[in-house]
């Protein structure tokens, strides 16, 4: 199978675990004449499987990870110069329930031992953020800044789990196996819920984003002129006009710059409003980006101007000073 597709396994990084109680002594597993190492636990896309899938490693590992977060909780919670309990509430949610809500939705079926576990772990960062006493009972201390139960978190992470996979992609193959597997904790979690969760719903494509404005349209080219230097001026004012005459009722604005030894230039004119400015740049750069920014500064006047914000429609000319005489003696 690798063969067929150029495909290689390190031998350092592969390993199998079997999900079983049996020792199996004397099972081994080579691939390529490599003989692969058998584990007890692994971590797999952040979570560490077991071969009894107690998830007793997970948990002991959250344990380990949520106490150096606690420590520097308790660090920044100083109750002379340290933060306020909404502050450290909201550091709470970030360090702490995040990365416990993260793994919650594979986590079904815990032991009594492991639940107590995780809810410890909450209580403790909320003590440490309320500035409670460390023998507060650990149901008070939840209750006191509302925080959901373990199972309530669960439940809620399940279910948007579900859901990412439902919504967006139609007949996902992770969403069908959660529907056919009905002993799994994730099936039981999320079916009740079921008739809640809005079905998947194709949506039309766009190339924007739909927060944004589409496109303006942009036209590099005036119709009928490939070249400046290939017709006559008298030819070339002529189409610069047809052109200004096709957009008729818009602001028009002209833009040019150029580049010396002094530092680039560029200017805007605006007939309509009688406006008309350069500027130098402050560095160096291209003609193309110094025009660019003339553009974006006759943009913003024709935005910010109080008798033509409304209208919201605007046509910019590139290079067209040299193609209107009178504009070129004005610039």
């Amino acid at each position: 199978f690798l063969a067929q597709r150029t495909m290689d396994l390190s031998e350092v990084k592969i390993v199998f675990l079997p999900f079983t109680q049996k020792r199996l002594a004397q099972f081994q597993l080579q691939v390529a004449g490599h003989a692969v190492c058998r584990v007890t636990s692994h971590r797999f896309l952040g979570i560490i499987l077991d071969r009894s899938l107690s998830w007793s490693a997970e948990v002991s590992n959250l344990r380990e990870k949520a106490a150096a977060r606690v420590n520097i909780l308790r660090f920044m919670a100083s109750p002379r110069w340290g933060s306020s309990c909404a502050s450290m509430l909201g550091l709470h949610s970030s360090l702490i329930r995040q990365m416990l809500a993260y793994h919650m939705p594979v986590l079904h079926g815990l032991s009594a031992s492991s639940e107590t576990i995780l809810r410890s772990i909450l209580a403790k960062s909320v003590k440490v953020c309320l500035g409670l006493p460390r023998m507060t009972s650990n149901d008070a201390a939840l209750a006191a800044c509302r925080e959901p139960p373990v199972s309530a978190l669960r439940a809620t992470e399940s279910i948007r789990h579900y859901m990412r996979l439902t919504t967006r992609i139609y007949r996902h193959p992770l969403g069908r196996a959660i529907h056919r597997r009905c002993g799994s904790g994730i099936h039981k979690a999320v079916m009740p819920y079921r008739r809640w969760i809005p079905p998947h719903k194709q949506l039309s494509q766009s190339h924007a984003p739909p927060w944004t404005l589409g496109p303006p349209p942009v036209s590099i080219k005036i119709p009928g002129l490939p070249r400046k230097q290939a017709v006559p001026s008298c030819a070339a004012d002529q189409h610069s006009l047809a052109l200004m005459q096709s957009h008729h009722g818009r602001t028009a604005g002209f833009t040019d710059a150029s580049c010396t030894e002094a530092g680039p230039t560029c200017a805007y004119v605006i007939p309509r409003l009688s406006v008309e400015a350069a500027v130098r740049l402050s560095h160096r750069t291209s003609s193309t980006a110094a025009e660019l920014h003339g553009m974006l500064l006759a943009l913003r006047f024709i935005q910010t101007h109080t008798a033509h914000k409304s209208e919201g429609q605007a046509v910019l000319g590139r290079q067209s000073l040299v193609s209107t005489p009178w504009l070129t003696e004005r610039h």
